[in-house]
């Protein structure tokens, strides 16, 4: 399992961009609190994350190759599960 997150010090301004998100590609991403109430966390994970991914990371857009580069790494292994070749505690998951 893989998650994209937004963490951001103001808690008006996660909720916003949870909401903003999560109306544009119609998900269901949550707020973490983290660091003893200092730090709030939009969190996406696997289903939420892919609409996500391809939402942000269009062809020729402008990113953090770093990022990019991380999230292309989980989603070769979550290929890899499709294909069959589960490996992992996660190997029983089927999509």
């Amino acid at each position: 399992m893989f998650y994209i997150g937004f963490s951001s010090a103001s808690y008006d301004f996660t909720k916003w961009l949870r909401k903003t998100i999560n109306s544009l590609l119609s998900t269901t991403g949550y707020i973490n609190v983290l660091k003893d109430n200092r730090c709030y966390y939009a969190k996406y994970a696997k289903n939420d994350s892919l609409k996500l991914y391809h939402f942000m990371y269009y062809k020729g857009c402008v990113c953090l190759s770093r990022k990019h580069l991380k999230i292309q790494k989980a989603l070769r292994i979550i290929e890899k599960q499709r294909a069959g070749g589960e490996i992992g505690r996660h190997a029983s998951m089927r999509y």
